[in-house]
C-alpha cells in the first residue's frame, strides 16, 4: 500500500536466540540455605518496605505493602519464633544439583541468627503476598523456535534479526494449541519468546508445525519448532523446606509463566507486569503518551512456603493516535508554544531529526487502506512527499505524493510534510505521515523526560489503603484469568493477603550543632536549628539554562543568604556575574569550564523550560568538567518559601564536605556503634529497548562515625556478546571495596579501619 523502492533482495538469518531457561543472577547465586532465608536474600535487598514496619514477614521482596491492622498482636517469643520460622542449627552445606541440568550449584554456608528484634510496639500487618500450594511430580520445559514465512523475513532490515513480537509469538501458540488436540488436552502455558510448560509429557520430543491465521489485515504463516528442553521437578520446591537446598529457579521460573499465561493472553503484558487497559481518565503524560494502570506478579520462596507477590505496576503508553497529531504534540512541547501546520507546512532538518528519534522502531498502521496494515518505523525522511521519488516495477520513477494521489483519494492533504520510512534499507516503504496512525497498547521504551517522571508522580500517588484495595482487586483478576491453567497444573492460590507480626520502631532523635531534635507528627521540624558543621559557601556562582535571567537571579541568591544565617552557614555573593545560556550541549560545557578556570567550588543551576537538560549538565560537570553543581527548576527559585532553601542549603553542605546532622549516640543501633562502614551496592541498566549504553554498577560507603559523608566506586560494565549489558553481578566487586577502605583509612588518619562492614545489596526482581 507504499511507495517501495526496488533493489536486490536480501537475506540475513536470525542468529539463534539464548534460551533464558536461566538468568545469570540464579545461575551464580544459588545457596543451601536455612529455612529462615527469605524472598528478599534471594534479590540481595530487604527492599522499600514503610520505614518505620520492622516485620518478620515470611516474604520481605521489595515490592511488599505492609497495612497495618485494626488490632495489634503480640510477637512471638524468640523460640515461639524460631518454630514459627524454622530456625534451626546450621547444616553442612552440600553440593546441590540441578534437577534439570545435574550440574552442582554454589552453596554457601551461613552463621546461625543470633535472634529477633525486640524494640518497638508489637503491630499486626497486611502484607501484598498471597500463599501458594504447589504442585508435586514434574512440569515439562518445552524449547519453541517461531519463525515467519521466508517472504515476510525479507522485510526485516538486514542488520537485525527476525525478532518476531511477543504478541504475535502468543498468538501463534495459542493458534497452534487450538488445532492441535495432543497440545490441547494438556492446555500448555507459554512465555511469549521461547519457554512452554506442561503438566504432562507431550508425545513428541521434537515436532514441526506450519500456523497460519489473520493478522494485520492478511493471512500470515509460521513455521514453529516445539523441543524436549528440560523435566523440572516440583519436587525440589518442596524440599528447600524440607531439606534446605537451594531453591531451583527452573521451578520458580515455571511458576510465574503458569500464574502470568492465562492474564497475557487477555491483556496487556509488559515484562512481569499485566496491563488491562486505560482507565477511564488517562493522565497525560506528555510525549504523546499516557499512564496505564496495572498490575506486576512474581512468584517468591517464602521461609515457610511460596508467595504470589501481587503488586500495583503503571507506564507510559503511545496514544493510537494520528502520526500528524502526534507531531503536533511533540513539536508544541518541545518549543513551548502550540505548532500548527498548513498544506503547505515544511518541517526543518532539526525537527525531522527530532521526529524520528521518537518514532524510530514504533509501529504505525495505515489509514488510507480498507484494512489496517502495520508497518514499524525505521526513521522519518528529511525530503518532503512532494520531493521523494522511488522507483517502480516499470523502471519509471514517481514521487510519493503522485503515487498516493493516483491510487488514493483524499489523501495527500499535507504533501509538503516528511514520510515514515519502513522496510529495508534495500527495499524502504515510505509512507506520507498523514497515512500512518500510531498502533495503541503500546509502552514507552524510552526513559521518561524529566516532565513525564514528574507528572507519573503527580498521578501515582496514593494513600496505603487505596493501594492495597487495588493490589486485592489484582488479586481477583489474576485468580480469574489464572483458573483454568491453575487447576490443570495443580496450584491453589489463597485469594487473602497474608498476615505477619511486625514492630513500629520509635524514630531516631537527631543532632544538630547545640541541639538535639526529636521527630513529632511524622516529621523533623529543622526551624531554628543549626547544622552540626556547617562549610562556608565562598566560592559560587549562579548558571540560568533556557530561562529568564532577571527575574530569579536576585531573589535566589536574596533567599539563600536568609536560610543560610538560620542555619549558622556563611555565604559570600558570587564570585562573577551570573550566566544565562541556552541548552545546548556545547553552551553548558563552555559555561562550565570558564567557571571551573575561576576556581568555582559549587555552581548553582537554575533549569528553566519544561523539559531541562539536567542529565547534560551533570554529565559535563561532573564528567568533563570536574566541578559541583547544585540544580533548581525556575519556579522554585522564584520561590520565598524557607524551608525549600533550608533543603537546598543542606544538600550544599552536604556536598562541600559539612555534615548536616548525626544520630544521637544512645538512638543509635548497637552495629553502628563501633566505627562502622556502610556500603550500598547496585547496578543500573538502560532502559529497555536501548541497545548502545552499557550497565553501571556503583558502590555507595560511609567515610565516617556519625554516617554523614559517603564515597563511591562505579564501574561500566559491558557484555561482550551483546551490544547491551544487563549484568546483575558486580563484576569488580573486590576491586572497588578496595578503593572504598582505602578512602575510609585516608579519611580517618590514614590508620583507622572499619570495625566492621555493613553491606547492602539491592538485587533484581
Amino acid at each position: 500500500g507504499g511507495g517501495r523502492g526496488r533493489g536486490r533482495r536480501r537475506q540475513k538469518s536470525a542468529p539463534k536466540d539464548k534460551h533464558p531457561r536461566e538468568s545469570q543472577e540464579s545461575s551464580m547465586q544459588r545457596r543451601s540455605v536455612e529455612t529462615e532465608q527469605t524472598a528478599d536474600t534471594q534479590r540481595g535487598g530487604a527492599g522499600n518496605q514503610e520505614a518505620n514496619h520492622a516485620a518478620m514477614v515470611p516474604n520481605a521482596a521489595s515490592s511488599a505493602t505492609p497495612v497495618a491492622a485494626q488490632q495489634p498482636v503480640r510477637q512471638p517469643d524468640g523460640a515461639a519464633a524460631r518454630e514459627t520460622l524454622g530456625m534451626g542449627a546450621v547444616r553442612k552445606a552440600l553440593p546441590a544439583t540441578s534437577p534439570t541440568s545435574g550440574v552442582p550449584q554454589q552453596t554457601a554456608q551461613f552463621p546461625r541468627r543470633s535472634g529477633y528484634g525486640r524494640l518497638g510496639t508489637p503491630v499486626n500487618l497486611l502484607t501484598n503476598h498471597f500463599a501458594m500450594k504447589l504442585p508435586r511430580g514434574n512440569v515439562f520445559h518445552y524449547d519453541v523456535s517461531i519463525r515467519s514465512s521466508p517472504k515476510e523475513e525479507a522485510t526485516v532490515p538486514v542488520e537485525q534479526p527476525v525478532c518476531l513480537s511477543s504478541r504475535i509469538n502468543r498468538e501463534v501458540i495459542k493458534t497452534l494449541v487450538d488445532n492441535h488436540s495432543e497440545m490441547l488436552q494438556n492446555q500448555p502455558v507459554f512465555d511469549g519468546r521461547k519457554n512452554l510448560y506442561s503438566r504432562e509429557e507431550l508425545p513428541f520430543r521434537e515436532r514441526k508445525f506450519e500456523v497460519q491465521f489473520d493478522g494485520d489485515g492478511r493471512k500470515r504463516k509460521f513455521n514453529v519448532t516445539v523441543k524436549y528442553a528440560a523435566t523440572v521437578s516440583m519436587d525440589a520446591l518442596h524440599d528447600v523446606y524440607k531439606k534446605h537446598s537451594a531453591v531451583p529457579q527452573e521451578a520458580i521460573q515455571a511458576l510465574d509463566i503458569i500464574v502470568r499465561y492465562g492474564p497475557s493472553i487477555k491483556f496487556t503484558p509488559v515484562g512481569r507486569s499485566i496491563f488491562t487497559g486505560p482507565p477511564k481518565d488517562i493522565p497525560y503524560l506528555g510525549s504523546g503518551c499516557k499512564a496505564w494502570y496495572g498490575y506486576y506478579t512474581s512468584v517468591r520462596p517464602a521461609q515457610s512456603m511460596c508467595m504470589l507477590n501481587v503488586d500495583r505496576a503503571v507506564a507510559a503508553f503511545y496514544e493510537a493516535i494520528p502520526v500528524t497529531d502526534f507531531m503536533a504534540k511533540l513539536f508544541s512541547e518541545l518549543a513551548r508554544t502550540k505548532f500548527t501546520f498548513t498544506s503547505s507546512s515544511q518541517l526543518t532538518a532539526s525537527q525531522c531529526e527530532a521526529l524520528s528519534n521518537e518514532l524510530k522502531d514504533l509501529k504505525v498502521e495505515t489509514s488510507h487502506l480498507t484494512y489496517a496494515r502495520h508497518y514499524r518505523v525505521v526513521g522519518v525522511t528529511l525530503k518532503s512527499a512532494e520531493e521523494l521519488r522511488f522507483e517502480l516495477p516499470d523502471n519509471d520513477t514517481k514521487t510519493v505524493a503522485e503515487y498516493f494521489r493516483t491510487n488514493y483519494s483524499n489523501c495527500m492533504k499535507f504533501p509538503n510534510l516528511p514520510c515514515i520510512q519502513s522496510g529495508t534499507l534495500q527495499r524502504p516503504v515510505y509512507l506520507p505521515l498523514e497515512a500512518c496512525r500510531i498502533v495503541g497498547e503500546q509502552p514507552y521504551r524510552k526513559k521518561l523526560t524529566d516532565s513525564m517522571t514528574a507528572q507519573m508522580n503527580n498521578h501515582t500517588r496514593h494513600p496505603p489503603e487505596d493501594r492495597f484495595a487495588s493490589i486485592s482487586e489484582s488479586v481477583g483478576k489474576v485468580l480469574e484469568e489464572s483458573a483454568p491453567y491453575l487447576k490443570r497444573f495443580d496450584i491453589t492460590v489463597d485469594n487473602k493477603a497474608t498476615k505477619v507480626p511486625g514492630r513500629v520502631l520509635d524514630p531516631p532523635s537527631l543532632v544538630f550543632n547545640g541541639k538535639n531534635l526529636s521527630r513529632a507528627a511524622g516529621r523533623w521540624n529543622a526551624a531554628g536549628i543549626r547544622l552540626l558543621e556547617a562549610k562556608p559557601f565562598q566560592k559560587w556562582a549562579i548558571l540560568v539554562v533556557d530561562g529568564r535571567y532577571s527575574q530569579v537571579v536576585s531573589n535566589l541568591i536574596q533567599e539563600l543568604k536568609k536560610a543560610a544565617q538560620s542555619f549558622g552557614m556563611r555565604v559570600n555573593d558570587p564570585v562573577c556575574d551570573s550566566v544565562c545560556i541556552g541548552v545546548d550541549r556545547r553552551d553548558i560545557l563552555q559555561a562550565l569550564r570558564d567557571l571551573k578556570k575561576r576556581d568555582v567550588e559549587l555552581v548553582v543551576v537554575v533549569l528553566g523550560g519544561r523539559t531541562p537538560p539536567y542529565a547534560d549538565i551533570k554529565e559535563a560537570a561532573e564528567v568533563q568538567v570536574g566541578i559541583r553543581t547544585q540544580c533548581i527548576v525556575e519556579r522554585n527559585a522564584r520561590s520565598t518559601t524557607s524551608a525549600l532553601y533550608l533543603n537546598i542549603l543542606m544538600k550544599i553542605n552536604a556536598k562541600l564536605g559539612g555534615i548536616n546532622n548525626g544520630l544521637l549516640r544512645e538512638d543509635k543501633p548497637g552495629v553502628l556503634k563501633p566505627l562502622a562502614m556502610i556500603i550500598g551496592a547496585d547496578v543500573t541498566h538502560p532502559a529497555p529497548g536501548d541497545r548502545t549504553r552499557p550497565s553501571i554498577a556503583a558502590c555507595v560507603a560511609s567515610m565516617d562515625d556519625h554516617p554523614a559523608k559517603y564515597r563511591a566506586a562505579i564501574r561500566v560494565q559491558i557484555q561482550e556478546q551483546e551490544a547491551v549489558a544487563r549484568v546483575e553481578i558486580i563484576e569488580d566487586l573486590k576491586g572497588m571495596v578496595k578503593e572504598l577502605l582505602a578512602a575510609f583509612r585516608q579519611a580517618n588518619n590514614r590508620h583507622r579501619k572499619p570495625d566492621q562492614i555493613i553491606f547492602y545489596r539491592d538485587g533484581v526482581s
